[in-house]
């Protein structure tokens, strides 16, 4: 009877402990049988209640981890992958699916740390190999990073293509081209139908990347303007509108020198110059020289900068105005070949007054142009993305890109007639529509609003230019590029003067060495 006793109230304190500890249990299995049935999601939603009930169980926590992994949640995978690691440090494996995530996350360093140490630790999967070359290719490691594709190569055939590709891309970006040509062509043998091949092939037609620090590009056209405007730059604002027509030919001079101090500081010096010739209205033509020198510090993905830039402009072989400017800004990799940057800045202008017979002028004082302009803005890259997304996949990857930019400026001027706010939005595509021609669309819109009355027409100036232009590249094997391009501008402006349409038709050809 004691012993009866004693066991009846062994199960009675031992049934309430039981009971959730055994539906934990049931859940967990049920949640890794999810997983292989490959039903991430299910198997999150079960994965979740059993570790809310057990959060101290290792099997959960760590199936709820790749179960996000799964369906690219890849924040939510790397928080469970690494409470899983801390309960059971010695799983060597956890250091791939943490490298992994890592990667993904971009957090390149952390993703390297992870797969290395997983990989000493006895890991020896194509799979550790694998990512651990993608992480050293993404941080620009180039010779690092092909050996980790051998690696994976070895071990695993299925992973050959891949792995030879991205070495292939390796090679190219070291500046080896036969080895990154030899590397190529075994991706077109290997597997002539897949993605890779496809790549492969485009990269074999394209010429190697220049890995000189010093480049200069001369570019001369010939173009068509229905209605000449003295706007000799785009942050200047439009002064007289001819009205007539001309055809003018254009030159064009750029000079940059790119300098790495060592893996994460360099600069980037520039000069350009640009010369407009009309045949009949001399007094438009305009000579432009731009300066600038830009430091930057490479901080994992992202970059910050400072441009510090010179410009002077003359018209009709006469000085017409000068500018110096600083302008900071942050360049943030958002990951699928996604990339935004913040900028803000400040020029001081200085204009030149003349008569179209070169002789200066004495201005009344409200149209001293003399001015600060501050800015801010920001710009949004996208490329095509990896192989995979549904986007990629309508747009052929090789080449198309959008950008967006929208910048708010104010221009506090010496006098009451040049003071502004303005906005300033441009939307650009770019799409490979033949094999080496790209095709260029172009809108954009930028609005001043005038601060004061205007003390001439005695109405507040407000202008909004709006320009559609689509253009076609051609790059030929022999080098350069042939561009024509054809521009739509629609200024409406409260003062009829500055109201006008303009089309301007241009080829030019650009060469470089």
């Amino acid at each position: 009877m004691k012993i009866f006793m004693f066991r009846l109230l062994f199960l009675l304190v031992l049934l309430p402990w039981a009971e959730p500890l055994y539906a934990a249990e049931n859940l967990v299995s049920q949640g890794v049988a999810q997983y292989k049935d490959e039903s991430f999601e299910e198997a999150a939603v079960t994965l979740q209640r059993a570790y809310k009930e057990h959060p101290d169980n290792y099997e959960a926590v760590f199936y709820l981890g790749i179960s996000y992994m799964q369906m690219l949640e890849f924040e939510k995978a790397r928080v469970y992958l690494e409470k899983a690691a801390t309960m059971q440090p010695d799983d060597a494996k956890l250091g791939v699916y943490l490298g992994e995530a890592f990667y993904n996350l971009h957090d390149y360093k952390s993703a390297e740390k992870a797969l290395e140490t997983a990989i000493a630790s006895g890991v020896n999967s194509a799979r550790a190999h694998y990512f651990l070359g993608m992480t050293r290719y993404a941080q620009g490691n180039y010779a690092q990073a092909v050996e980790s594709f051998e690696h994976a190569m070895q071990l695993d055939e299925a992973m050959k293509v891949k792995a030879l590709y991205l070495t292939g891309m390796a090679y190219r970006n070291m500046g080896d081209q036969q080895a990154s040509a030899r590397k190529f062509s075994e991706v077109k043998q290997l597997a002539p139908d897949s993605y890779e091949a496809t790549q492969a092939d485009a990269m074999l037609r394209q010429p190697l990347p220049s890995q000189k620090n010093f480049n200069v590009s001369v570019t001369l056209g010939e173009q068509y303007d229905s209605n000449v405007v003295l706007q000799p730059a785009s942050n200047v604002a439009g002064l007289l509108v001819s009205r007539s027509r001309d055809y003018v030919s254009t030159a064009a001079l750029n000079a940059v020198y790119n300098q790495k101090v060592d893996n994460h500081i360099g600069f980037a010096a520039s000069y350009g110059f640009s010369q407009s010739l009309h045949r009949k209205l001399t007094f438009y033509d305009v000579q432009s020289h731009h300066v600038d020198f830009t430091p930057y510090l490479s901080l994992k993905t992202d970059q910050a900068f400072m441009r510090l830039s010179a410009d002077g402009i003359g018209v009709d072989y006469r000085r017409y105005m000068v500018g110096f400017g600083v302008m900071p800004g942050y360049v943030h990799d958002f990951g699928d070949n996604q990339k935004g940057t913040t900028l803000v800045g400040f020029q001081r202008k200085l204009f030149y007054p003349f008569a179209k017979d070169g002789d200066p002028i004495s201005l009344d004082p409200s149209e001293n142009r003399d001015a600060n302009n501050f800015l801010i803005g920001y710009t949004y890259v996208w490329n095509a993305p990896q192989q995979g997304r549904v986007l990629s996949q309508v747009l052929q990857t090789n080449g198309a890109s959008l950008s967006a930019s929208y910048f708010f400026d104010v221009e506090k001027a010496g006098g009451n007639n040049w003071s502004y706010f303005g906005h300033h939005a441009t939307l650009s595509f770019s799409y490979p529509v033949w094999d080496r021609v790209q095709l260029t669309a172009v809108a954009d819109q930028n609005r001043q609003v005038y601060r004061n009355i205007n003390t001439f027409y005695n109405i507040k100036r407000n202008d909004v230019l709006t320009t559609l232009s689509p253009s076609l590249e051609w790059k030929p094997e022999m080098g350069g590029i042939l561009k024509l391009n054809y521009s739509y501008m629609r200024s409406i402006s409260s003062i009829s003067v500055y109201d006008y349409r303009r089309s301007i038709i241009t080829a030019s050809f650009e060469g470089g060495f």
